[in-house]
Formats: structure tokens, C-alpha cells, sequence
């Protein structure tokens, strides 16, 4: 069986590779070359319909446990909250430009530009406080009673641990990933 921790590990891993494709279309706009504004779409759709609709909730409801036990993190798991919010209207914002411009709409290209390198830097940022400070914390605080209780108000099935494999949906996704099951 996996522990939340691991299954929440495991999405940040995902989720950072999905940053760094984010980060290399980013870079191909900074050349002044066409990006694959579809595969930027998906990436920003993953991010709203996944990590702020399912994962973000699901680490808030972990945190809380650890709150209770960690009063030192007290600080940390403010901002964190407070940044989950924030990721969600940067990723929302972001999403929305590059539907725009998808859909043949008039887009400035630094606005996609901004949206999306602000989005790669402030995810990279949150994705780290949580795997150097708070994961570590959750794992040594939290037994495996607790996380799977917490999984599973979550509806996370610690016995499946790819709940945050991108699914069909994300077509591009999968193929830049190498994804075939």
C-alpha cells in the first residue's frame, strides 16, 4: 500500500515534468519562435482540472492533520495555503489566455509569456517548500492511519498510485510524456 505522502510525491513528480515542458514552450516564445500553444493549453487545463481541483485539496486536508501535531509549521502551512489559492488564479489566468489564443482570439504574446513564466517559477517554488519541508514533516508526523484516512476523504485509493497520471483527455500530454496505457 502507498502513503499519501508517496502518492502526493508522485504528482509533484509529474507535475514538475509537465513545468518543464511548460518551461521549454516558454523558452521557444522568448526566441521569438511559434510554441505549441495547444500542448501549453492542455498543460494549463491539467494543472486547473488536477492539481488545484483535486491535489491542492487533498494536501490542505493533510496539512491540517500535520498542523495539529506541528504547531512550528504553522507559518509555512499558511503560505502554503495561501499560495494553493494563489496557483489556482495564476493557472485559471493562464488557461485563459492560451484558450484565447488557441481559439484564433487576438492574444499578446508577452501576456502568455508572463502568465506562463510566472506560473513555471511559482510552481517550482511551492512544489519545493513541500518536498524539502513539509512532505518530510507529514511522513515522520503522520502514520499510515491517518494518511490513508485522509486519502481516501480525499478519494484517493492508497492501493492505485497513478491518480495523477494525465487521462485521455490530455492527448498531447501523454505522447510528449511517452504515456501509451
Amino acid at each position: 500500500m502507498t502513503t499519501l505522502v508517496e502518492m502526493l510525491h508522485e504528482d509533484h513528480v509529474g507535475m514538475a515534468a509537465l513545468v518543464d515542458m511548460l518551461e521549454e514552450q516558454v523558452t521557444t516564445l522568448k526566441r521569438g519562435d511559434d510554441a505549441d500553444y495547444h500542448l501549453m493549453l492542455e498543460i494549463a487545463q491539467y494543472f486547473t482540472s488536477f492539481s488545484d481541483a483535486q491535489h491542492h485539496p487533498c494536501e490542505d486536508r493533510l496539512y491540517d492533520e500535520l498542523r495539529e501535531r506541528r504547531h512550528d509549521l504553522d507559518g509555512a502551512l499558511d503560505t502554503l495555503a495561501h499560495e494553493h489559492e494563489e496557483l489556482g488564479m495564476l493557472g485559471v489566468h493562464m488557461r485563459d489566455l492560451l484558450k484565447a489564443a488557441t481559439a484564433g482570439e487576438m492574444t499578446p504574446r508577452d501576456k502568455i509569456l508572463s502568465a506562463c513564466e510566472t506560473y513555471v517559477v511559482r510552481q517550482r517554488e511551492h512544489m519545493n517548500v513541500e518536498e524539502t519541508l513539509l512532505m518530510p514533516a507529514a511522513a515522520d508526523n503522520l502514520d499510515a492511519g491517518v494518511q490513508e484516512r485522509v486519502a481516501r476523504l480525499c478519494g484517493r485509493d492508497p492501493t492505485q498510485a497513478d491518480a495523477g497520471v494525465p487521462d485521455e483527455r490530455f492527448k498531447r500530454i501523454r505522447e510528449a510524456l511517452g504515456i501509451t496505457v
